[in-house]
């Protein structure tokens, strides 16, 4: 996974590191990554984890058209 370019889903995965290891945000399902299994469709659960954080950080703006809408929670 090799990029020149710094991608949508690099940002997540930035915000997803900073709320586990600071517990800045809310982030549900990141609670204890380090003890859950791997999940069987990892590219669903990418996508599924770029939904909550946007819209959770109320940048659903930047989530790509084709992508089902997540609500937002709490």
């Amino acid at each position: 996974m090799c990029s020149d370019q710094v991608l949508l889903r690099d940002a997540v995965v930035a915000v997803v590191l900073a709320d586990s290891s600071q517990q800045l945000l809310a982030i549900p399902g990141a609670d204890s990554i380090t003890n859950a299994r791997f999940p069987g469709d990892p590219d669903g659960e990418l996508c599924m984890q770029q939904q909550v954080v946007l819209v959770r950080l109320q940048l659903a703006s930047l989530l790509p058209a084709a992508l089902p809408s997540v609500t937002p929670s709490g």
